[in-house]
């Protein structure tokens, strides 16, 4: 037998456990069918546009009917339980506690579009000044494994600023915080955003819920600072206590950087607790930043602590142009918001799956490796990405390498029927 008939049997056999074992819980087998034909097709294709999704998939029905009947199933199944999955699994399986969450926002651009479900305006991140252009939000949470730090896919969900019931990108992204915090099990978390969430509304519901934050915080709020009483100071009047009580190294940019740090005690009347500022002050001369969180920040390594959780955030960035570029989430061709969200989970899971590979390094792992050792991803590609980033789309290459060989689907297993005379027995 071949070698690329033993990946691919070694890859449908690793697919079909995890799915079995994780995403499949409560779900029907038309929803499980849906499930695994989207999910090996974005895989194999590289797109989630269905016409590419239906010639990956190999049918024999013919390609039409392929992709109405996968454009049907996202207009019409509630995949809520699926999510569902996804988050216990991230939370159980893949992540510890106290769990590394990152929330940020992305888009999906549809400048051409005309015939999408309340289409909105957005800022087309991937342009120059950021224009404005026709398209969807989508709120994004991932979570990180610790001490991999491998990206695990939580949450995705679309939504127009134009669609009935719209009040705000903030209560968005904290009911998806709250879907999260309600998973069954105790939840122990950590949240990293950048300054667009420092809001007093994000800050009150995750301390309410018992939870942690690091946020970059904006110039406009002042703040009570303790030692000094009667007065409030802005961003810049706090920078001017200190000039640093520790000196921390850290990296921007891919370079080691020196500077000092110090940490205050802040109060504001539109935030229930008392809150922790940290300042950094680089020694290239730079302008200092300035973080907010709820954690006490006595000790030095305190504040690395801190500065860590929020350095990591930009790995929801990559997670997202990891699922633009190798997944094609913004080639999605699907007119509802109810179809483009099921495809956002599905997308979801196919992601986790990569991240499960990644993170266990098992022999499904060594074997997607062992793959490509003659053709390796270009050296254009190394660069591009980080070195965790980059260790998903080798992954992604080996798996799109291995599926081409493939010309059969695989198949969610199917429940053994009984025989007609045991059906009628009750015992």
């Amino acid at each position: 037998m071949s070698d690329s008939s033993n990946f691919s049997r070694a890859f449908i056999a690793s697919l079909t456990a995890f799915m079995e074992g994780f995403m499949f819980r409560g779900l029907g087998v038309p929803k499980r069918k849906l499930l695994m034909d989207l999910a090996f097709g974005m895989l194999k294709s590289g797109s989630a546009d269905l016409s590419k999704i239906s010639r990956a998939l190999c049918e024999r029905k013919g390609l039409n009917t392929t992709e109405c009947r996968l454009a049907s199933g996202l207009r019409t199944a509630d995949l809520s339980r699926l999510q569902e999955n996804i988050i216990a699994f991230a939370l159980s399986e893949m992540m510890a506690r106290p769990y590394l969450l990152i929330a940020d926002d992305t888009d999906i651009a549809k400048p051409y579009g005309k015939a999408f479900e309340r289409l909105g305006t957005v800022h087309d991140g991937s342009k120059e000044g950021r224009p404005p252009e026709k398209g969807y939000w989508v709120t994004g949470i991932v979570g990180l494994t610790f001490p991999g730090l491998t990206v695990c896919p939580i949450f995705l969900k679309a939504y127009s600023t134009s669609q009935p019931g719209f009040r705000s990108s903030h209560d968005e992204t904290i009911s998806k915080l709250g879907a999260i915090y309600s998973s069954p099990g105790e939840a122990s978390s950590i949240v990293s955003m950048d300054r667009g969430y420092d809001s007093a509304d994000y800050m009150n519901f995750i301390m309410l819920k018992g939870q942690h934050f690091v946020i970059r915080a904006r110039i406009q709020r002042r703040y009570r600072v303790s030692g000094h009483p009667g007065e409030t100071l802005n961003i810049r009047g706090i920078e001017g206590l200190s000039k640093g009580r520790y000196a921390i190294r850290y990296e921007s940019g891919g370079k080691s950087c020196g500077g000092k740090a110090a940490a205050f005690r802040v109060t504001h009347d539109d935030i229930a607790r008392p809150l922790t500022m940290i300042v950094v002050y680089p020694d290239n001369g730079s302008e200092a930043r300035h973080y907010l969180t709820d954690m006490p920040c006595r000790r030095k390594e305190d504040i690395e602590r801190a500065l860590f959780i929020y350095r990591i955030r930009w790995r929801v960035e990559e997670s997202f142009r990891f699922m633009k570029q190798e997944l094609g989430m913004e080639r999605m061709r699907v007119r509802s918001l109810k179809a483009m969200n099921n495809m956002l989970i599905c997308m979801e899971a196919a992601e986790m799956y990569l991240s499960w590979v990644a993170a266990r390094k098992g022999s499904d792992y060594r074997m997607m490796m062992s793959s490509i050792k003659s053709f390796p991803p270009s050296k254009a590609k190394r660069k591009e990405y980080s070195a965790k980033a980059y260790e998903m789309y080798t992954i992604k290459w080996a798996v799109a390498r291995i599926v081409s060989h493939i010309t059969r689907k695989p198949e969610p297993k199917r429940r053994a029927r009984r025989k007609k005379d045991e059906q009628l027995r009750l015992f």
